[in-house]
């Protein structure tokens, strides 16, 4: 398996653990009808996505250029995932002000809370998620760059 394979799948397991674990908590809140807890479960949500492209990007460039650049492919992908992720936990926000609203729910005390961690969570991942996009996309285009030399001048790539 290729590095940048094995790595990728160390973050999804990552953020698909700390996100299963915040689910559990919100649901715990649930039964327990405790905003802490929620609280809680929404921190370990927004933040478990932000462990898995912290992964990705602290992996070391290696000597395979060809697996630098599917590295590089991989991580813009987590980081374009990831940002989606914390837009649609924003969007959630909206549709729990309009329940909130309407009577559907009543837990002002949550939604305050969780529109307040979104938004702290949108501050802080996107213009992060942005700088790291911006320079995993330059690492990408210098490396598809040199390849292309390597090719042009009769290496095989890879190898």
């Amino acid at each position: 398996m290729n590095t940048h394979r094995s790595l990728q799948m160390l973050a999804l397991v990552i953020a698909a653990g700390g996100m299963a674990a915040g689910a559990w908590f919100v649901f715990l809140a649930w039964q327990q009808a405790s905003v802490p807890l929620a609280a809680s479960g929404v921190i370990v949500l927004l933040t478990a996505p932000a462990l898995a492209v912290t992964a990705m990007l602290a992996r070391q460039p290696c000597q395979d250029l060809s697996d630098d650049l599917g590295h590089a492919d991989s991580t813009l992908h987590l980081i374009r995932t990831v940002r989606g992720h914390v837009c649609a936990a924003a969007s959630f926000a909206v549709v729990l002000w309009f329940c909130e609203a309407f009577g559907m729910i009543r837990a002002t005390t949550f939604v305050v809370l969780y529109t307040l961690m979104c938004g702290v969570a949108l501050a802080a991942y996107l213009p992060w998620l942005a700088r790291a996009e911006r320079r995993i996309g330059e690492r990408r285009e210098a490396f598809r760059a040199q390849l292309s030399e390597l090719k042009a001048a009769g290496f095989s790539p890879g190898g």
